[in-house]
């Protein structure tokens, strides 16, 4: 059995992030009502419509909400840290094959591999 171990750079988390973020500010009803809504499948014409219904153009977001406020507050934050940190960097390693090891007799003495 093949195990696959999926990785995430740090940059593209902090991109997902931020899209997120921004995505939740274009939202144009309660966010308890959306929540509740986007469980429901539906199919692709629909989706579209959904998303027309909840979803304001990139351009129309309001800017001048609480909400988009902390947002730039937050964002200039990360920008002040990613600078302040920019000499370290986090190395992501290829994973390979994935290896359990199991204590045959419970002690330590002895161990089987499996992968």
């Amino acid at each position: 059995m093949l195990s696959s171990v999926p990785r995430l750079a740090p940059a593209n988390a902090d991109a997902l992030r931020d899209e997120f973020f921004e995505l939740l500010a274009r939202v144009k009803i309660p966010k308890f009502k959306l929540f509740r809504d986007i469980r429901d499948i539906v199919n692709d014409d629909d989706l579209s419509r959904r998303n027309l219904a909840v979803l304001r153009a990139t351009e129309s977001t309001p800017r001048d909400t609480q909400y988009y406020q902390q947002l730039l507050t937050f964002r200039n934050e990360r920008t002040e840290k990613d600078i302040s940190n920019r000499s370290t960097s986090t190395k992501l390693y290829i994973p390979g094959k994935i290896i359990h090891l199991c204590d045959v007799n419970g002690d330590g003495s002895f161990y089987i591999p499996y992968w």
